[in-house]
C-alpha cells in the first residue's frame, strides 16, 4: 500500500489532479449507477402521483372558489329528482300477474 502512496506522489501534480479527478468521476458513476438509475421509475411514479395530486388540488380548489353556484346546482338536481320520482310508477300502480 505504501508502494503505491509512494507512486501517487511522485506523479507531477498535473497528473495527481487528473487522477483525483477520474477518481471523483468513478466515485460519481458508481453513486448513478447503483443508486440513482434504479431509482429512476420511482423518482417517475413520485412525480406523476405528485401532478394528479396537485390537479385534483386545484379542482377541489374551483369548487370551494364556485361553491354558491354548486349549492344551487345541488338544489336544482335535487328538484329533479324528485320530479322525476313522482312520474315513475309506484308498485301500487302495476296490476298483479
Amino acid at each position: 500500500m505504501n508502494q503505491l502512496v509512494e507512486r501517487i506522489l511522485d506523479l507531477p501534480p498535473r497528473q495527481r489532479v487528473l487522477l483525483l479527478v477520474g477518481g471523483v468521476g468513478f466515485l460519481f458513476f458508481l453513486y448513478a449507477y447503483f443508486l440513482y438509475w434504479p431509482r429512476a421509475e420511482l423518482i417517475a411514479q413520485q412525480e406523476e402521483r405528485r401532478a394528479n395530486l396537485q390537479a385534483d388540488r386545484d379542482r377541489k380548489a374551483a369548487i370551494v372558489a364556485n361553491i354558491e353556484h354548486a349549492r344551487q346546482e345541488v338544489a336544482r338536481l335535487d328538484g329533479d329528482l324528485r320530479r322525476a320520482s313522482l312520474n315513475c310508477p309506484t308498485p301500487r300502480r302495476f296490476p298483479i300477474c
